[in-house]
């Protein structure tokens, strides 16, 4: 399970079974878990037992570090 990002107690992160799917981060904190779509846009694919609020900063920080996290998914799936 590669980990592309924590931040704000959120682990982001994708499953090495998981590069024949489309562009993609999974994150939890606590008993929380959610998918969002990286390309070809940015789109929530579940978000299970999160807050409200936190699915929004959720959101903000997939947003500030999509970069950074296609990077990490591309240098990990195209290297397999």
């Amino acid at each position: 399970m590669p980990r592309a990002l924590e931040i704000n107690g959120y682990i982001f992160h994708f499953f090495s079974f998981d590069c024949s799917e489309r562009t993609h981060i999974h994150m939890k904190k606590g008993e929380g878990t959610g998918k969002i779509w990286l390309r070809p846009e940015m789109e929530v694919f579940y978000m299970k037992d999160f807050k409200s609020q936190e699915i929004r900063q959720i959101l903000k920080l997939v947003e500030e570090n999509r970069g950074k996290l296609i990077e990490k998914w591309d240098a990990y799936c195209n290297n397999r």
